[in-house]
């Protein structure tokens, strides 16, 4: 079946910049009555496990089904390409640099009634929503884990104010990886490792540096984290702008 013949949905919800195929259509199976995203993709014929992985032909299907541009949505997934890589964007990124076992999101958006998910959002380096400068929060997530990729699911059950609020100042770490994701990468010598190595460099260096070498990396908070991402970069980027 070519996808211009499908016809879209004739309840719809508009794509939201930066959202990734599975939000806009968790977003769409509750705007069309189905309780849950892989029973729409049931309904629609959807392979639910190949939209998770960001599959070319299930985002094309989905995009048609919602009435939107396929490329910004394709653009925005996280697409399997390979044995443990995905493409976001113009990036090619190991399975590593991702949190996709678990949900992350705004406390803000979510008290807004906001249900759209960003696809960077998925990214582990990404701790604060671009939107409303505050630190992302873990979502409580069902025992089978099966709706992991239904946030809209998870942010109806999720009472407005559940969640502290913590501002964090703009991320250095977070826009240089925006812009490799966005722009593709540059020429200084950190623009050569992959997008992972980039990130956990930064974060770690910078969590040296502000903890010390003793600190148990399983009691570093998300602030912590978020700060040692910005100080361990501009270490970096001294470092490669340093000449004797």
């Amino acid at each position: 079946m070519m996808f211009s013949a499908l016809q879209s949905l004739p309840l719809s919800v508009p794509r939201v910049a930066g959202e990734s195929a599975t939000s806009l259509a968790a977003r769409l199976a509750r705007r069309n009555g189905a309780p849950r995203l892989i029973t729409f993709c049931s309904d629609m014929g959807l392979d639910h496990r190949g939209l998770t992985n960001g599959s070319d032909t299930e985002v094309l299907r989905l995009a048609a089904l919602a009435g939107c541009a396929p490329e910004l949505l394709l653009n925005w997934t996280p697409r399997l390409t390979a044995d443990s890589w995905f493409r976001l964007g113009r990036e090619r990124i190991k399975f590593t640099a991702f949190a996709r076992t678990r949900i992350r999101a705004c406390p803000t958006c979510l008290a807004g009634g906001r249900t759209a998910h960003q696809a960077i959002w998925q990214l582990s380096s990404i701790r604060r929503c671009r939107t409303h400068g505050c630190l992302l929060v873990e979502l409580p997530v069902t025992p089978a884990n099966k709706e992991i990729f239904d946030f809209a699911y998870h942010a109806t059950r999720v009472r407005s104010g559940s969640f502290d609020t913590i501002t964090a100042d703009e991320s250095q770490l977070e826009n240089y990886l925006l812009a490799r994701i966005q722009g593709g990468t540059g020429k200084e010598w950190i623009d050569r490792l992959p997008f992972h190595v980039a990130a956990q460099t930064s974060e770690n260096l910078g969590a040296l540096i502000l903890l010390g070498p003793d600190a148990p990396r399983d009691l570093i908070t998300e602030a912590e984290w978020h700060q040692a991402g910005s100080i361990g970069l501009s270490i970096v980027f001294r470092r490669a702008t340093f000449t004797p």
